[in-house]
């Protein structure tokens, strides 16, 4: 079944919690590893996304998008939309 799209909408919460996933999805396919793979525990990478610790970007496709997707207070999809739109046109 589909979700309720004009539900969803009333749901600012969630769909903050959509863009920061689009970011780590991003981050994943840019980099072929989850962010902090590294760790074993999983409330150590909570701990460090509410301290407002993201992994590096240098070197990885995307970085801006992921950036703005991983910012508190993200970034209107579109926004994020524009920049991979644009780094597909290379």
């Amino acid at each position: 079944m589909l979700p309720n799209l004009a539900r969803r909408q009333t749901q600012p919460g969630k769909i903050k919690e959509d863009i920061f996933a689009l970011g780590s999805t991003i981050y994943f396919i840019s980099t072929g590893y989850a962010p902090y793979h590294e760790l074993i525990y999983e409330d150590e990478v909570e701990k460090l996304y509410e301290d407002g610790v993201f992994p590096g970007l240098d070197g990885v496709s995307l970085a801006e998008a992921i950036a703005l997707c991983w910012r508190p207070g993200a970034e209107p999809a579109e926004s994020i939309i524009d920049i991979i739109d644009s780094w597909q046109a290379w």
